[in-house]
């Protein structure tokens, strides 16, 4: 399976519509870029108002192009809130700044645990038909793509997926975009 990590940012909203592109057309007009099997949002709550009119554009896009859409509830400031102190809280991205006024990015991990891994059960479970806690097959060990777009610029932050599922892609990036 080929799955888009849509995130409803400028680089995973042109690899959906150039899927869709591809889709409709007789040859594909963007080779990098696969005729999608899912693209999958992951809602965090409190979304700006132009993300949520971003996804349901590129939804109706999908749709039209015979693309499957689906968004996950994935709460992560629901939870950050419900859980501040008291137990386990998720790193969401926090900025510092030190007395000399030096400007810092503080560690985080919700990439990780609110759209790669809910992403990464969602396919497991709904779309390959395993039961929680069942062993992979060895026909799906690193058979199946994640594609995420970051652009060229970002080429950094690219980086094997360690889930057993998936192998991740970056068309942007190997398109020098």
């Amino acid at each position: 399976m080929k799955i888009l990590s849509f995130g409803a940012g400028m680089q995973s909203t042109a690899l959906a519509l150039m899927s869709c592109e591809n889709a409709k057309a007789v040859k594909r007009l963007h080779p990098w870029v696969p005729v999608y099997d899912a693209v999958i949002f992951c809602d965090l709550g409190l979304e700006p108002e132009w993300v949520n009119t971003q996804m349901e554009f590129t939804r109706k896009a999908c749709e039209e192009a015979g693309i499957f859409f689906k968004v996950l509830n994935t709460p992560l400031y629901q939870h950050f809130i419900e859980n501040f102190g008291e137990r386990r809280t998720i790193s969401i991205p926090w900025w510092t700044i030190r007395d000399d006024g030096h400007k810092s990015k503080m560690p985080r991990n919700c990439t990780i645990d609110y759209k790669v891994n809910a992403i990464t059960q969602y396919v497991r479970w709904e779309l390959l038909g395993y039961k929680k806690g069942q062993k992979l097959q060895d026909k799906d060990l690193k058979a199946h793509t994640m594609h995420m777009g970051f652009s060229y610029e970002e080429k950094r932050r690219c980086s094997n997926n360690p889930n057993k599922l998936f192998v991740n892609s970056f068309p942007l990036v190997d398109m020098h975009w």
